[in-house]
């Protein structure tokens, strides 16, 4: 709420546990109006504990009132454990959501921090589950994105689904997470 009110943006939140008093989870600004709102989560068996508490991760879906006509958008945080054993089962998952999202032919663009490399078996999953890594079609400068003060990783990914495509792609530089932001002018 915050943000939105910062920026000028529209908001979803999805919350995927209480944290210190508060929510935690995942969050859509959009400058153009959402029309609804679901989180969806991505269960693991087995569970994963870290330091005694689970730490549920979700997937934000949002369908936007575009100029041209509804877009939905994905946004998540998949696991970050070093073992890709949860990243997998979570995009597994995913993957299913893009799939039934996409059936209808609404414009579909699923993104967020994959806690994953280009080169990892996460990222074979999501290539061969169909999503579309923006980057290399059209992607220009440093890729990297973590951690945002001396970026070494590229982890972060916008995908794209059906006829979408891009015709720029860029990380910037930015202080206002631990994370660069990646932006990308995307056209369908």
């Amino acid at each position: 709420a915050a943000l939105a009110r910062l920026t000028g943006r529209h908001v979803a939140f999805g919350k995927t546990l209480d944290y210190q008093g508060g929510d935690y989870g995942i969050a859509i600004l959009s400058r153009w109006p959402i029309r609804r709102d679901t989180l969806v989560r991505l269960p693991v068996e087995p569970p994963q504990e870290r330091s005694g508490t689970y730490e549920p991760r979700g997937a934000l879906v949002a369908t936007l009132d575009a100029p041209g006509g509804p877009l939905t958008i994905v946004n998540t945080h998949v696991d970050a454990s070093r073992d890709d054993g949860y990243r997998r089962q979570e995009l597994r998952t995913l993957v299913s959501l893009a799939r039934a999202l996409g059936a209808d032919g609404t414009p579909l663009l699923v993104g967020g921090d994959m806690n994953s490399e280009p080169g990892s078996a996460v990222q074979d999953s999501a290539r061969a589950g169909g999503l579309r890594d923006a980057w290399p079609i059209c992607g220009r400068g440093d890729a990297l994105t973590y951690p945002a003060d001396s970026a070494v990783k590229r982890i972060d990914y916008l995908y794209l689904t059906g006829a979408a495509t891009c015709d720029e792609a860029r990380v910037l530089r930015s202080d206002a997470s631990d994370h660069r932001p990646v932006v990308v002018r995307v056209r369908w």
